[in-house]
């Protein structure tokens, strides 16, 4: 929802709700929302079925989004008259519910909650959005998710609302489906059900119209980059000749696409750059997809020759493309870039030789081409002495902090060389030629040249630090009085300049505590390294210590380097060392004792709510059964009032089998939890109902009595529905197996009434038409008899013609070798049909006749094999089909294999696809089943397995 209307929601005061009546409310003819429980009609399934149906033939047919959703959402309505539904689509930044269908209210409701924002704190949909789960609000004037929104939506007749999220197969969110009620109101599992099915309809709808726009912008993409691109695309055609050439490509030479197709490509590139481009194509000529890069010189329509950078990629052999793809820029500017270049590593020069940091240059054998001024500066060395010296060589006499001799294979820059990365801040002592030590900081960085993965040379700066590194000698010498006591202690100490803060020292436990080396610490205040989480803390520290001298177990918040916050109790005392004030800190770690707190505070108030809010059935027992607590939901599963009364209330009352129980808390025992596991109970009025349970044991401490705690639903209604549902299913294919006997009856009427009759009567007229040409041959008037023996020929042909297209309809429709023959013989013409047809050859192996077959069954398996060459011809592109027929265990099987392109998985779960549904339904109806198994561009395989009849 957008600010401006959420706030205008926000505004409306109850009174105004109340009197602010929408017009199909308060007249006479309004549609308000039922709300009784007790007059809500028993599910519609029928209705239920067709209208998915409908959905999904408006999806195929290309209907809009809103169309769809508008469909779906009158269905869930039809289906359960005491409610109304509203779908709501996510606007593709994922911030935003819009709605999209609400059929049953009117136009300001949907305006005002256009943009309503994803959060727990936005209604039942904005708060599913988030969570991903359903969410249910029985009564929205008690419903804090409502709070924004309630004196709205109680202006329209709404009381209690659900909504359930709308996932793709990824488990990304599309949208929200909203159902409304005029009272309070607990959905029901029977209206959940329902629910599902308009939710796994709109997902289709919602993910079929945004990969359509998905689509439509892939393809404007694609036009935008082949037309607008600044590169030059051409194509070359196997026989050297141009094919297309891009509008960037007419801009780079000046050709019009008319003057450059047909032409032949090597006319157009410079004769001194031929050579070498052929050698280039010859190394692409025998892999399909592969690429080659190359510079050369074009002919510009000016009669100028223009140099160009060209990828050009083999592309021959691929379906649609069939041509040597060139794309192309003119790098003109890019030479000229290069003598700016120039011009700017000159300047860059001079400023290098005026840095106040030490910069050297040495090739790929670390010999030193070049040097600055500084260098010569910190070394003691001239750039004439260090030019061609290497840095391997022994003379330069370096060391490690440790004093130990610096190997110069592992020197920065030669590591950099080696691998190709940069390296900073390594530390090294170097002799000047006058016995004095100079200590430097050197980085290393590598060069490459275009196109080469190896550097070709390095660059190496160094910062001259022997004035800090005898600081750092200074303070090693103050740590060395302190190490014993100081390093050992496990409590993260520190110690710090007074009052400027600056920290001298750290101990190991200080620097594992903040994450920190030492090295980056000293000389810093903790301000600088903003290691307070509060900054008042230091400034309330720093009183103390002026105050009173010391801290004592002052608890803090301090930020460590990887940026977490830690929890310590920070003890601090004013000491003197060498006639100065230092300050030392001890620091005592307590985050984990903290997290500890607030995970245990936090885990119980979660419990606490699960335990007392879940619309589950929630219990705990010990392991002999005895009932120790209980939340509201399972005391009203039960039929008790309360939780303490069903406590209270003997638990045998409420078991059918008190051995089926007893077996249950034994296995459970055994086993440490149980997963949904059905189990019949009864209500203390005696009624049965069915629970679904999962449970599971746990023990306060080792050494305590096993406690049982489980979760517990009833799913009465739910069984009942199952029960109804298979009859439905059941009464379906029964409906289905006599239209398809009744069609096949039809067909073979039909095709008896065409033979018979139609194929007579074209007979017939044949025999006519030749008795009456056998006249005319004989007639005495030559003339006559050359003007209508062309005519009569023709005459001829077309009732012949006739003859045979009655003969194929006849046998289209109802096959007579099925009839005669039987189903073998079917098999084997209509395999030999096919492979007439579309050229495709048929391996044919068929067993003997099956016997114990029906005609019933046998016409089945034979239509489904029909399916199965309709599908190979549409889409397997197959060059060989293997069938076979094969009595098995009782029944019989049909196998047809090819070599085609392959059934996907998502193909062959695709509840669009009608062929497959079709097949499948057919051997339903006798108990059979259709299997479907295939790999890309190895082929797919379709077993059919028909139940023989019994002797």
């Amino acid at each position: 929802m957008s600010p401006d209307s959420s706030s205008k929601l926000k505004a409306q005061p109850d009174a105004v709700a109340n009197e602010r009546q929408p017009e199909f409310l308060s007249s006479s003819k309004a549609t308000t929302i039922p709300t009784p429980l007790s007059q809500v009609r028993q599910l519609d399934r029928n209705r239920l079925l067709i209208g998915q149906i409908e959905v999904l033939e408006k999806i195929a047919a290309g209907r809009c989004l809103s169309s769809v959703l508008n469909h779906i959402a009158r269905l869930v309505e039809e289906v359960a008259s005491n409610l109304r539904c509203a779908i709501m689509v996510l606007e593709p930044e994922g911030k935003y519910l819009r709605v999209a269908a609400c059929p049953s209210f009117p136009d300001e409701f949907k305006d005002a909650l256009q943009a309503l924002p994803v959060g727990v704190q936005h209604g039942t949909s904005g708060a599913a959005a988030q969570l991903k789960s359903p969410q249910v609000s029985p009564d929205i004037t008690k419903d804090l998710r409502w709070a924004n929104y309630k004196n709205f939506v109680l202006g329209y007749g709404v009381r209690a609302s659900w909504s359930s999220p709308i996932l793709n197969p990824e488990q990304r969110v599309l949208g929200t489906i909203c159902i409304f009620y005029g009272q309070t109101h607990h959905p029901e599992p029977y209206e959940q059900e329902f629910v599902n099915v308009a939710i796994h309809l709109a997902s289709i709808a919602i993910e079929r119209a945004r990969s359509e726009e998905l689509l439509r912008m892939s393809e404007a993409r694609f036009r935008a980059l082949t037309e607008k691109s600044s590169e030059g695309i051409t194509l070359v055609g196997s026989d050297g000749t141009f094919l297309y050439t891009s509008p960037a490509a007419e801009r780079i030479h000046g050709f019009t696409c008319q003057e450059v197709i047909g032409s032949i490509a090597q006319n157009r590139i410079h004769p001194d750059d031929w050579l070498m481009l052929k050698q280039h194509l010859d190394s692409i000529n025998d892999t399909s997809g592969a690429s080659t890069s190359a510079q050369y010189r074009i002919k510009h329509k000016n009669n100028s020759w223009i140099w160009i950078e060209a990828t050009l990629t083999n592309m021959l052999h691929e379906p649609g493309v069939n041509a040597l793809v060139i794309n192309f820029r003119d790098i003109a500017a890019r030479k000229q870039v290069e003598t700016d270049l120039r011009a700017s590593e000159e300047l860059y020069r001079s400023l290098v030789s005026a840095l106040d940091e030490g910069i050297i240059m040495l090739d790929r054998h670390l010999t030193i081409l070049t040097c600055n001024a500084s260098a010569e500066r910190i070394l003691g060395l001239s750039r004439d002495q260090m030019t061609g010296k290497t840095s391997l060589d022994p003379s330069w006499r370096t060391i490690r902090e440790d004093g130990s001799e610096f190997p110069p294979e592992t020197h920065p820059v030669a590591i950099t060389l080696q691998t190709g990365k940069p390296f900073s801040s390594v530390i090294m002592g170097v002799h000047r030629p006058d016995d004095s030590l100079a200590w430097i900081s050197i980085n290393s960085q590598p060069l490459f040249r275009l196109g080469e993965a190896e550097p070709y040379a390095v660059v190496a700066s160094f910062t001259d630090i022997t004035e800090r590194k005898k600081v750092e000698a200074e303070i090693r010498a103050s740590e060395e009085r302190f190490s014993t006591m100081f390093q050992s202690n496990p409590c993260a100490m520190t110690m710090m300049t007074y009052p400027e803060g600056r920290i001298v020292n750290s101990n190991e436990a200080w620097l594992k505590a903040f994450g920190h080396a030492l090295n980056d610490v000293v000389g810093r205040t903790t301000a600088e390294l903003k290691l307070w989480l509060r900054p008042d803390q230091r400034e309330e520290a720093y009183a103390l210590l002026e105050k009173d001298g010391f801290i004592r177990n002052m608890e803090s918040v301090f930020v460590a380097k990887d940026g977490s916050s830690r929890y310590f109790l920070l003890s601090a005392e004013l000491i003197e060392f060498n006639q100065k004030t230092y300050l030392l800190v001890a620091c005592y770690d307590i985050s984990e004792r903290k997290r500890a707190e607030w995970a245990l505070r936090e885990s119980e108030e979660h419990y606490r709510l699960l335990f007392e809010h879940s619309f589950a059935g929630i219990a705990r027992m010990t392991a002999d059964g005895t009932l120790v607590a209980c939340n509201e939901a399972m005391a009203h599963m039960l039929g008790c009032h309360s939780p303490e009364e069903l406590i209270q209330t003997d638990p045998s009352l409420f078991y059918v089998d008190l051995a089926e129980q007893r077996r249950l808390i034994e296995e459970l025992l055994v086993r440490g939890s149980l997963k949904n596991r059905e189990f019949l109970m009864k209500r203390l009025d005696g009624s049965l109902l069915w629970t679904l349970i999962n449970a599971s044991v746990f023990r306060s401490t080792e050494e305590s009595e096993p406690m049982l705690e489980g979760v517990i639903l009833d799913i009465t209604e739910r069984k009942q529905t199952e029960q109804q549902l298979q009859q439905v299913y059941q009464q379906s294919r029964t409906l289905l197996a006599r239209l398809e006997t009744i069609r096949e009856e039809e067909r073979i009427r039909i095709s008896r009434e065409i033979h018979d009759n139609l194929g007579q009567i074209l007979t017939g007229l044949k025999l006519d038409f030749s008795w009456l040409e056998k006249r005319l041959v004989r007639s005495s008037d030559e003339g006559l008899v050359r003007k209508t023996s062309t005519k009569m020929n023709e005459i001829a042909d077309l009732l012949e013609e006739a003859i045979q297209t009655v003969r194929d309809i006849a046998t289209e429709l109802r096959p007579s070798v099925l009839d005669t023959l039987g189903l073998r013989a079917a098999i084997q013409w209509q395999a030999k049909e096919f492979e007439r047809r579309t050229g495709t050859h048929c391996i044919i192996e068929l067993g003997r006749e099956p016997k114990n077959l029906s005609e019933d069954k046998a016409t089945a398996l034979f239509r489904i094999f029909q399916e199965i060459l309709t599908n190979i011809t549409r889409h397997a592109k197959a060059s060989k089909v293997k069938i076979g027929l094969a009595e098995s265990n009782g029944e019989l099987l049909l196998t047809v294999q090819d070599n085609g392109v392959g059934i996907t998985e998502e193909q062959r779960r695709n509840t669009k696809s009608l062929g497959l549904l079709g097949m499948r339904e057919r051997a339903l109806i006798f108990g059979g089943s259709v299997t479907v198994k295939g790999e890309p561009k190895r082929g797919t395989t379709v077993q059919v397995s028909m139940p023989l009849d019994k002797k």
